[in-house]
């Protein structure tokens, strides 16, 4: 794409609507990018078991500290996409582009912290998480070069979000393929030695992952030299930035908050779960296989529905913004639970793909047909989740997925199991009660126009007041 076609793309968003922000055309890309991200994490785990068992526990325990410090680059990340489209969407270029670089900053200090904590200590992290010592080398040596330029993923969060801020989700999604095409082929180089090639295994895997993030990143950092007009003094950027920094972490903090929650939540129902057998569990992660591809569909609406709402509130048109709202409503309930009715008909085939055992599939297949119910509730609350927080209401929904994911679901699920002896079935009970709690009380907290006088209204106010 060229700088002429970026400007072009960019005075159309901002000075006639919304044409160019439809939501298929911002969706689309982004439900690509979350597929092949799913795929290929499958595709990984598949590869490393063909090398070795043992090379995919350690990737899988090494994954897990290194999931838990990129959710951290959430805080910022989260709020990037929001507060540029405001500013965006109010015609403030400069504080769009001072966002996108306080943004960078932030994330480049402490994705470099968090690297060379991860570099020195990556044996003390795994110890912590009482890694057995038979696995240690292995993932320690991964963590170690993968941690060590684990920056490389904060720079890459944070110049995409900004990226799609821009509308430019098709040219991420293109970063992304190209991205995970590098990944596998390196994969396939180091672990398989075609050519004469010498095998390398665990530790060409994560030097396979740290290339293909590098070229990754300085696809991103090259398209946004080119995107972000003005430039940015150096003298503006940081009489500014302490301003910009507390308002992508307004929106950030709680958005990580929730999603802590969220994980906790995970954690000690998945604990309830293993008290009742094997079987139990291993249907929940077929299952969950399953609708994973479906609750996609649902978060890209939410994610599209959420840039053309930032710019909606940005531009203070505040009208279209409730009409795109109810348009994504319909889309998303309507694509997702013709797409669980899907999963639901074909249940018994689409886990036969996973095991044999006839049990599982039974189990399976009635959690599938639960999920009519679920996936409606699920789509309406990522739309009220996405637009609360475009428009400067983050803390709400926060509050509401702390309360109930802590309050209800993990209740609810232990007496569903232990008290009524439900089983599975139980728990995917207590997820759709609070699913639909939810999005209810996000939808009247929406209807309430409180948001229409909150942060979000007030920034493209103060700042059309200082142009």
């Amino acid at each position: 794409m060229t700088e002429e076609s970026i400007n072009q793309k960019l005075n159309q968003t901002t000075s006639t609507g919304t044409p160019e922000l439809s939501l298929a055309r911002i969706t689309w890309p982004i439900l690509v990018e979350m597929l092949l991200h799913l795929l290929m994490g499958n595709l990984d785990i598949l590869m490393l078991s063909h090398y070795s068992e043992r090379a995919v526990a350690s990737v899988g325990i090494a994954n897990q500290l290194l999931q838990f410090f990129i959710m951290l680059f959430g805080f910022v990340a989260a709020g990037t996409t929001i507060v540029v489209s405001q500013d965006l969407g109010g015609g403030q270029r400069q504080k769009a582009v001072q966002a996108a670089c306080t943004a960078a900053a932030m994330n480049s200090v402490l994705g470099l912290g968090i690297s060379l904590a991860l570099g020195g200590g990556a044996a003390f992290f795994l110890t912590l998480l009482g890694t057995p010592d038979e696995m240690m080398g292995e993932a320690g040596t991964y963590l170690r070069i993968v941690g060590s330029f684990l920056f490389l993923e904060a720079v890459m969060l944070t110049g995409s979000a900004v990226l799609r801020s821009y509308g430019l989700t098709r040219e991420v999604m293109w970063i992304s393929i190209g991205m995970n095409a590098v990944h596998v082929l390196g994969n396939a180089l180091v672990l398989y030695g075609p050519f004469g090639l010498p095998q390398l295994g665990l530790e060409g895997v994560a030097w396979s992952t740290v290339v293909s993030r590098l070229l990754a990143m300085t696809a991103i950092l090259y398209l946004a030299k080119r995107t972000l007009r003005p430039r940015l003094k150096p003298a503006s950027f940081f009489r500014e930035a302490g301003a910009c920094a507390r308002r992508l972490l307004r929106i950030g903090i709680p958005s990580t908050i929730e999603y802590m929650a969220y994980y906790v939540s995970q954690l000690i129902i998945t604990s309830f779960i293993v008290s009742i057998g094997i079987a139990a569990l291993t249907t929940r992660v077929y299952a969950d296989s399953v609708l994973g591809i479906v609750s996609l569909l649902a978060t890209s609406i939410a994610v599209g529905t959420q840039i053309i709402v930032s710019r909606l509130v940005g531009g203070r048109r505040m009208a279209e913004a409730e009409d795109e709202c109810r348009r994504s409503i319909r889309w998303s309930m309507g694509l997702c639970a013709a797409a669980a009715a899907g999963a639901a008909f074909a249940a018994e085939p689409l886990l036969g793909l996973f095991t044999e055992d006839l049990a599982v599939i039974r189990e399976g297949t009635r959690v599938l047909w639960l999920m009519l119910l679920f996936q409606p509730a699920h789509s309406l609350c990522m739309i009220y989740q996405h637009v609360l927080k475009a428009a400067g209401d983050p803390a709400y929904p926060a509050k509401l997925g702390v309360l109930f994911m802590i309050g209800i679901r993990v209740p609810v699920s232990w007496l569903c199991i232990t008290v009524f002896d439900l089983g599975i079935i139980g728990v995917y009970a207590a997820f759709i009660l609070d699913e639909w709690t939810r999005a209810l009380l996000m939808r009247r907290r929406w209807a309430a126009g409180r948001w229409r006088t909150g942060s979000g209204e007030r920034e493209a106010v103060t700042t059309a007041a200082v142009s």
